[in-house]
């Protein structure tokens, strides 16, 4: 068995690898739902590829701003009060 310090490292890695990734997804989307708006500003919305546009970045916006939420939310929680997000493997409540 390992010590918790060790335990304690490697979920905290963990938790870190999602919080950077989520956060680049987030930034990729946030570029696209700019690059959405300028094409609807250049079309206008009567247009349907620009009304398709902004749909479709503002959905994966929304998307890709909630997961980064929930990873700093994780990481946060798990650095402040040692809570083990639901779902992680070192998670006694999901390992039953």
């Amino acid at each position: 068995m390992r010590p918790y310090r060790e335990d304690r490292f490697l979920i905290e890695g963990r938790l870190s690898g999602v919080l950077m990734q989520a956060k680049a997804a987030y930034e990729a989307s946030k570029k696209q739902f700019d690059a959405a708006k300028l094409q609807v500003a250049d079309l206008g919305l009567d247009h349907p590829d620009g009304r398709r546009a902004l749909h479709q970045a503002t959905k994966a916006h929304k998307v890709a701003f909630r997961k980064y939420r929930q990873a700093l939310m994780d990481f946060n929680y798990f650095i402040l009060y040692g809570k083990i997000p639901e779902g992680e493997p070192d998670n006694p409540s999901t390992n039953k």
